[in-house]
């Protein structure tokens, strides 16, 4: 609580202060800086915090808990993130960059991230570990290994 007191000061303090002018930079200008840059570790901190305590409460039963193959499988849905990023955003693919507003640029990002969960959790029913996940594995230790459930990529 205390990371979204210091969060909630700090924003009003970035909203409040003004930007300044280019150039030397002044008292002002740092001590806004200064408070963006606290705000931006603070808040982050307390959603990790938030997230954390929703996730201890009820861990099992919660809405939290249907994330938990995204994470299962973090390196291969960033890297899918990245890929659809760069498709979507640059000109080799559908060059919105510049294109697309901010609202429909998070609008599109919280639905691509909707499908990563429902794509992670029918994945996850029948692996243990994710493709990219499974392939690290696999060339760390130099060899196929089958995942946990006994069979290399084979539904269990």
């Amino acid at each position: 609580w205390g990371g979204g007191a210091v969060a909630l000061v700090t924003t009003i303090i970035s909203i409040v202060v003004p930007a300044g002018a280019p150039g030397a930079p002044t008292l002002t200008s740092v001590w806004r800086a200064f408070s963006v840059s606290v705000q931006w570790a603070t808040l982050s901190a307390f959603y990790v915090a938030l997230i954390a305590l929703l996730y201890w409460r009820n861990p099992v039963k919660g809405w939290l808990a249907r994330l938990a193959p995204v994470g299962k499988m973090g390196l291969t849905v960033y890297l899918v993130q990245t890929v659809f990023g760069l498709l979507l955003f640059f000109g080799f693919g559908f060059g919105y960059l510049g294109e697309m507003g901010v609202a429909a640029g998070v609008a599109c990002g919280i639905a691509f991230y909707v499908v990563q969960i429902f794509l992670a959790r029918a994945w996850m029913s029948r692996f243990s570990m994710g493709p990219v996940e499974w392939l690290w594995r696999a060339l760390t230790c130099f060899t196929l290994r089958p995942d946990e459930r006994g069979s290399a990529l084979k539904p269990a």
